[in-house]
């Protein structure tokens, strides 16, 4: 499958696909965000992506201990900060809140 499949996926199984990159240095960061289907109580899965291969994350806080922004290359220590200051943050310019998380 390729990587812009995945939109269709999502809409197929009323599921969200987050997808994290490892970099050389170690940190996740979150390349792609999930669509929204809290509305229907399911959690978006997690997908890593590394060299051109997939895989499914089960719990990325036992793999992960740093997750940074695309964009903007600001770091957390938590998944949930990441997603928060995700959902505010697009295409490296921020919704209208402030900068600082």
């Amino acid at each position: 499958m390729e990587f812009t499949e995945l939109k269709k996926v999502e809409e197929k199984f009323k599921l969200g696909i987050r997808v994290y990159e490892l970099s050389e240095d170690g940190t996740w960061r979150l390349i792609r965000q999930p669509a929204h289907y809290e509305a229907i109580d399911i959690e978006p899965m997690a997908i890593g992506w590394y060299g051109g291969h997939t895989f499914l994350i089960k719990d990325i806080k036992k793999i992960a201990n740093i997750y940074a922004c695309t964009h903007w290359n600001q770091q957390f220590t938590q998944a949930c900060h990441l997603h928060r200051h995700s959902d505010r943050c697009t295409s490296g310019k921020q919704k209208s809140s402030a900068l600082a998380q």
